[in-house]
């Protein structure tokens, strides 16, 4: 007759096993030595380590077996360098994409705004010539500036956007030097070569007021300090005009 054994665990019976095998479950942990154990042979149930046969391979404090824990894996609270890399690098291409078009929509919009200059310069000169029936005059020559006080005519020593200043808005400029003498018209005629004026600038190129650096000493204004510059030329003519005094 084979040797049967039972025994209980977490409320469970099982068997019938052979001796063999109610050891191997103590050694493996699936058994426990204060477990009840019963032989075929004996009804009564009783712990493991008071028989013969498994007192001597399990003691009394043997550990159960547990389960592996299952692997820790660790929350990502941030990026990988790779990751920062590539974000780093998609940022850059856009950014070079987009600066491009960028560039080139601010320059069509101070293309714009140069030929608005043009216009508004261009219906300045037509009102003086409605005005004045004739064309704003182009001046004496290099070291003259606009006076306030020589009219708009042959008697005036500036030059043509002098003479248009009133038509475009700027009249305060072109009689600032007006009924003034000596150290005040000389000042009065810095403070009126300082004076920046948007509308003669193209944005693409230039705009403020920039240092005096002309050789020679203007009439009635000596050597100013900063000057306001225009990036618009106007066509005088080829014939040159001894200016009345």
């Amino acid at each position: 007759m084979t040797d049967q054994w039972f025994y209980r665990h977490d409320g469970q019976t099982h068997g019938p096993v052979t001796l063999e095998e109610i050891r191997a479950a103590l050694l493996l942990g699936f058994a426990s030595p204060s477990d009840p154990v019963q032989h075929a042979t004996k009804r009564d149930w009783a712990p493991a380590t008071t028989f013969a046969e498994l007192s001597n391979v399990v003691p009394s404090s043997a550990p159960r077996l547990q389960q592996p824990a299952p692997p820790h894996r660790p929350s990502r609270s941030a990026f990988t360098l790779v990751e920062l890399l590539v974000v780093i690098a998609i940022i850059g291409i856009l950014i070079g994409l987009l600066l491009p078009a960028v560039q080139a929509a601010r320059e069509s919009g101070r293309r714009i705004t140069c030929s608005n200059h043009l216009k508004q310069l261009a219906l300045g000169i037509l009102s003086h010539e409605s005005t004045h029936k004739h064309l704003p005059t182009d001046g004496w020559g290099w070291a003259w500036i606009g006076d306030g006080d020589r009219g708009f005519g042959r008697k005036q020593p500036g030059g043509w956007l002098h003479n248009i200043l009133p038509f475009i808005e700027h009249a305060d400029i072109h009689a600032r030097d007006v009924a003034k003498t000596g150290s005040d018209k000389q000042a009065a005629q810095q403070a009126k070569l300082a004076s920046p004026i948007s509308m003669i600038n193209c944005l693409t190129r230039r705009s403020g007021l920039f240092p005096y650096s002309m050789p020679w000493t203007l009439k009635e204004a000596g050597l100013p300090p900063l000057v306001s510059r225009s990036d618009y030329a106007g066509n005088g003519g080829d014939v040159r005009v001894t200016p009345g005094v």
